[in-house]
């Protein structure tokens, strides 16, 4: 029964290390469109982001019918949009976020609507969010391999307890 219950434990870590975050995005067509309709009239902010800005210190802001264009020169990405843009470093994938009483907020489902159409939920926000020309296709970084370590390491561990002589 403990044996089930640790190896239970250890699965669940793994998953949790793996499936971070659902989703990361690039464009279909080098055009993103953006659809939002504010069902209770909020006024939201929505953004889009490098994959790799976990600070989120980068917006590209985006808002209601906005187009955004994602760009190669010379192996580094861009997102523009109305003048304004964003440096996606070597790799073309991003993500999206919601100001959430004055913090992003980057963790929504996601549902496809439609061809390369998704309508994006973030909790505690009743708008409507879609992206057009748009996949969730983007690699997300691995796991390094310090993590991988340590969970055998934990494994190791618990089955060096179990086998102690008394």
């Amino acid at each position: 029964m403990k044996i089930k219950f640790i190896s239970g434990v250890l699965l669940g870590l793994i998953a949790m290390c793996v499936n971070v975050h659902a989703a990361l995005w690039v464009t279909t067509d080098g055009d993103l469109n953006i659809i939002k309709i504010d069902l209770f009239s909020n006024p939201s902010q929505y953004a889009l982001f490098d994959d790799e800005d976990t600070s989120f210190s980068n917006p590209l802001m985006l808002t209601d019918g906005s187009a955004v264009t994602v760009s190669e020169n010379n192996g580094s990405w861009t997102a523009s949009s109305k003048g304004n843009s964003i440096d996606l470093g070597t790799r073309e994938c991003f993500d999206f976020a919601w100001l959430n009483n004055g913090n992003w907020d980057n963790q929504y489902t996601f549902k496809e609507v439609g061809t390369n159409q998704y309508q994006l939920s973030w909790t505690d926000n009743y708008d409507i969010f879609r992206v057009v020309d748009v996949a969730p296709e983007c690699n997300p970084v691995p796991i390094p391999a310090t993590a991988f370590l340590l969970l055998s390491g934990i494994a190791s561990c618990i089955s060096l307890k179990r086998f102690r002589v008394k």
